[in-house]
């Protein structure tokens, strides 16, 4: 992964005014059930106890579409990154497992 296109996004997991659950406001996972890579992810989030928010790609064509659109792939899973008023969109599994990693580990 670019860390430079990421550092801007830095969160400190030691931050004494607990605003980690407001950081994961602006997440959510585009992912498909049956996907392994996006179960890959979803175990990382269950072990680091992250709710972010689950995107359905199998229940809802108009996500579908706006992953396809505005993220430039139709792939899962997909990290979108909605922080600073800019959307960013993290494909590739290990990519978004480092993210969350090095953000809320």
């Amino acid at each position: 992964m670019n860390s430079h296109i990421w550092r801007h996004l830095k969160i400190r997991p030691d931050d004494p005014e607990g605003n980690i659950m407001a950081d994961l406001n602006g997440l959510s996972l585009y992912h498909k059930e049956h996907c392994p890579f996006c179960h890959k992810v979803r175990a990382v989030m269950t072990e680091l106890k992250l709710d972010i928010p689950l995107v359905d790609m199998n229940a809802n064509a108009e996500e579908w579409q706006r992953l396809q659109t505005e993220g430039g792939k139709g792939m899962v899973p997909c990290l979108r990154i909605d922080q600073g008023g800019e959307t960013q969109w993290m494909y590739e599994s290990d990519d978004i497992i480092e993210y969350l990693r090095d953000n809320f580990a």
